[in-house]
């Protein structure tokens, strides 16, 4: 059986620019030439076909399920949002997820905020995946991209801003769900929420 791969992305906007690229210890695919199978510049409206705006755990991908806008089993101590379709917007080439200081209620899960996500529809085999993006700065945000294959996950960033000072370092990981977390701490000593970066 053929592990797919699929992509999830909780950014609140990702961008084409120049700037760092953040690896801790070099890239080992730097050597190989990959073919672009794609790509989204966020220049028009997002793209349904390309994107679910929840997680897709529902019976046919639907999002008939507590945790598929919540991301949270924990009731009540997990995630405090609720992920909701208003709250994603693309703008200049960006795709931006509004957070709101908002109560709404998924299934028995209620909350005290809103804010959106994108989960990608297509499945991929082995390869490279890169994110422009700037991370939010702010205490309880909580940015991640990452990538996950059947009882497999692959976190390229989690990011989540302390109470009082910068948003100055990431997360990697790599989840077996049946074994330990592997993970470590990247700090690249400057504020990640002033320009975007590429992960």
């Amino acid at each position: 059986m053929k592990n797919y791969v699929f992509l999830l992305i909780l950014m609140f906007c990702f961008f084409k620019s120049e700037s760092q690229v953040f690896l801790n210890g070099g890239n080992i695919c730097e050597d190989q030439k990959f073919n672009l199978v794609f790509e989204d510049d966020f220049d028009g409206p997002l793209d349904q076909t390309d994107w679910y705006t929840y997680f897709p755990y529902g019976e046919g991908n639907s999002d008939d399920c507590s945790f598929c806008r919540t991301h949270d089993d924990q009731i009540p101590f997990g995630e405090g949002q609720i992920y909701l379709d208003e709250n994603v917007r693309t703008e200049g080439g960006k795709l931006i997820f509004d957070v709101k200081n908002e109560p709404a209620t998924w299934f028995n899960q209620s909350k005290n905020y809103t804010s959106g996500m994108i989960h990608g529809k297509k499945h991929f085999g082995y390869g490279k995946f890169e994110i422009r993006c700037k991370i939010p700065d702010g205490y309880a945000h909580f940015p991640a991209f990452w990538v996950q294959a059947g009882n497999h996950e692959i976190d390229i960033f989690e990011s989540w801003g302390p109470e009082n000072g910068p948003t100055d370092k990431f997360k990697c990981s790599v989840h077996n769900y049946n074994v330990e977390t592997s993970d470590f701490w990247v700090e690249p000593e400057i504020d990640l929420s002033l320009d975007f970066h590429t992960y």
